[in-house]
Order: C-alpha cells, then sequence, then structure tokens
C-alpha cells in the first residue's frame, strides 16, 4: 500500500478488503501498524484509493479492537474529511465508519471531540438516502449518552427528524422517530418535541391505520410514549380530542409486541389525566379486556392501567 505506482496500490486495497472481510484477520492487520498506512490513502487524490481504504476501516471497526485501535491512532479528524468526499462510495464507507466508532463510548466521544454532531445533523439535510439513513444511526448510537444527546439538542435536530416523519419512505421514517425518541428521554427533548409540532405528526400516524403493519409504527408509539410524560405535551394531546385515547386500547392488541405494550403505556399515561381518567372509567369493560391478553407483560401493564383508572383518594 506504500509502493508508488497507484495500480498497485489499488490492488493492495482490493486484497485487504478481501483479507479483512475475516473477522479473524483484524487483529492480525492491526498489529502491522494497518491503520496509520490506511489514514495516508485517505489522503490520496485518486478516487479508487479513497474508496478502497474507507472500505477497509469500515470492516476494521465492526470489530471492538478495530475501533479503539482507530481512536487510538487518531485519525478520527483525518476521516472526517472524507464527510466532505465529491464520490458517494467514499462518503457512505465513511458514513458507516462513523456508525461503527459510534457503537462505543470512546469512539462516540471523540467523534463529539471533533464537533462532529452538528455536522451530522447538518448533512441529514443534503445527503442521499442511503447516507441519510445510516446518519440516522449514528446520531442513534451516539445518543445513547447523556452528554451527547444534550449536544444534539443544541442543533435543528428535532426539526429535522419530524420532517422526515412525513417521509414515504418506512425506512427514514422509522429511524427519525427512533432518534426522536432517545432525544425525548431529556426534559428539553420533549419540550422541543412539544414546541416543533413532534407529538401532532406521531399522534396523527398512530390514529392513521395506513401505518399500522409498517416497522415504522414501533419506534413512532416508542417517541410519543416518551413525549406524553411531560405534562404539557399531554395536555396538549388530550386538547385535541383526536380519539388517540381509544386508538391505543385498540393497539393494545398488535401483533408487534412491542406496539402493543407502550400502547397501553401511553393509555396509562393518559390515564392520570382527570380527562383521560375519566374516558377510561366510560369505557372501563374494554380496558378490563386487556387484562386477558395472552402476553405476561401485555397483562401486567394492563393491570397498572387499570389501576390507575380505578384509583381512589
Amino acid at each position: 500500500m506504500m509502493a508508488d505506482e497507484i495500480v498497485i496500490r489499488r490492488r493492495a486495497l482490493n486484497s485487504l478488503v478481501v483479507h479483512l472481510a475475516d473477522p479473524l484477520h483484524i487483529h492480525e492487520s492491526l498489529d502491522r501498524g494497518v491503520i496509520k498506512v490506511l489514514g495516508f490513502r485517505l489522503q490520496e487524490e485518486d478516487y479508487l484509493v479513497r474508496e478502497r481504504a474507507t472500505a477497509c476501516l469500515q470492516l476494521i471497526t465492526r470489530s471492538p479492537s478495530g475501533r479503539e485501535a482507530v481512536v487510538r491512532c487518531g485519525i478520527v479528524g483525518i476521516i472526517q474529511k472524507r464527510i466532505s468526499d465529491q464520490e458517494d462510495a467514499v462518503r457512505l464507507n465513511t458514513y458507516g465508519v462513523f456508525v461503527n466508532l459510534a457503537r462505543d463510548f470512546k469512539g462516540s466521544f471523540e467523534m463529539a471531540n471533533y464537533s462532529l454532531v452538528r455536522v451530522f445533523v447538518e448533512k441529514l439535510y443534503t445527503e442521499v438516502r442511503e447516507a441519510k439513513l445510516l446518519l440516522l444511526d449514528i446520531l442513534h448510537n451516539m445518543m445513547e449518552y447523556t452528554d451527547l444527546r444534550k449536544d444534539v439538542l443544541d442543533t435543528p435536530a428535532m426539526k429535522y427528524f419530524t420532517e422526515y416523519l412525513h417521509s414515504s419512505d418506512e425506512e427514514i421514517c422509522a429511524g427519525a422517530a427512533r432518534c426522536i425518541g432517545d432525544l425525548a428521554v431529556e426534559t428539553q427533548g420533549k419540550t422541543q418535541a412539544d414546541g416543533s409540532g413532534t407529538v401532532e405528526v406521531l399522534t396523527d400516524h398512530i390514529l392513521g391505520t395506513e401505518k399500522e403493519r409498517r416497522p415504522s409504527m414501533a419506534p413512532i408509539v416508542y417517541a410519543l410514549m416518551t413525549i406524553l410524560i411531560d405534562v404539557e405535551a399531554r395536555y396538549r394531546v388530550l386538547k385535541r380530542k383526536s380519539g388517540l385515547l381509544e386508538r391505543v386500547v385498540r393497539l393494545a392488541y398488535h401483533p408487534c409486541l412491542e406496539v402493543a405494550v407502550n400502547c397501553i403505556k401511553i393509555a396509562t399515561i393518559l390515564a392520570e389525566s382527570p380527562e383521560g381518567r375519566r374516558f377510561y372509567l366510560e369505557n372501563l369493560p374494554k380496558v378490563e379486556a386487556l387484562q386477558d391478553l395472552p402476553e405476561p407483560g401485555l397483562r401486567r401493564s394492563a393491570e397498572i392501567l387499570a389501576s390507575v383508572i380505578n384509583w381512589k383518594p
């Protein structure tokens, strides 16, 4: 890979990609100092060399030891320059590297040290579809950590995520909803969602039937459940009189366990308000029927809902 002839460098990198496809070869390559060599090759003018170098790094960072080596060698700053590469394939490989790095604490915070959180959010608006999916994965992985969630909250991320809820692309819609759920863990995230029209869009998705059996339903329901912990958001939903109270009870029979459990949790949250409790008392037989569901987790959630509804001071 250090040869003067570009054809030889290309062939060497092609061979390395094949070699690294076997995870057992990654540790051996790290011992031979492959990370630093790839760092040099990332800066090549030749497109094929850059593309193969980023592909190698993507394979290496699948391994925890590979991710640690990338951080230790300090080449994240070099890798980040490829985000602006004119070639889609190079950028996609680069985002794939960052998806892998974001799986670890050290990798996530190393990227934050280079102020990449804002870069990732801004790139959501301009990138091709495949890159957007990778960017959503990167941000989701990074938001596992409280400090990085706060970094994301300092960007227009909630606005972009909310816009992508309107996407006809199920994967993008699901990725955006998942990231909204991550941000809504923070109080500031709930406030942003309440002020960005996010609650209304999520509610409309749940009320509609076109997405009921689609992959985006689970993250949409989870995101709304997380936001509704905020009292103001809860009352905003109830004020719309949209039919959500009845809808979440029906969705407790959804074939996806995650959707069903979180819908019962939404009903429980709404039942803590006078309006919600009044509605469920008027429809108590439907609520109590949930305690006969086959899944133990659903029955337990239904029992908690019934106890909230029947609570007396």
